[in-house]
Order: structure tokens, then sequence, then C-alpha cells
């Protein structure tokens, strides 16, 4: 009895340039971008805060029969 969904070949592929893209949004915003616009880099912190959900739920879903 298999207590973890078991892995495809492939499932992970793509997996972590959400989480990269996430994370740089974030450090950009809060360190170069505020500099120059603080609107401009809340706007970049809501998108990279969307973006970990988004992931999560489009890797979970189950495959095309």
């Amino acid at each position: 009895m298999t207590v973890f969904p078991t892995r495809t070949p492939g499932s992970g592929a793509g997996t972590s340039s959400p989480w990269a893209t996430c994370l740089l949004l974030f450090v950009l915003a809060g360190t170069v971008v505020r500099l120059f616009s603080v609107p401009a880099a809340l706007g970049m912190m809501a998108v990279a805060m969307v973006i970990p959900p988004a992931a999560v739920i489009s890797v979970s879903r189950p495959p095309h029969r």
C-alpha cells in the first residue's frame, strides 16, 4: 500500500521555475524597485504572493485521461 502518490516521469519538470520567479520578484521588489517606485514594488510583491499557490494547484492537479 502506497501512502504517498507515486511520481510519474516528468512530473517534477518545471516545478522550480515558478519558485525561482517568485523569489526573484520578491527580492528585486524589496531591494531595487522600492527605491524608484513603492507602488510598483508592492505590485511585484503581490504577484510574487500569488505564484506559489498557483504553482501548487497546477502541479497537484490530476493528469488528463
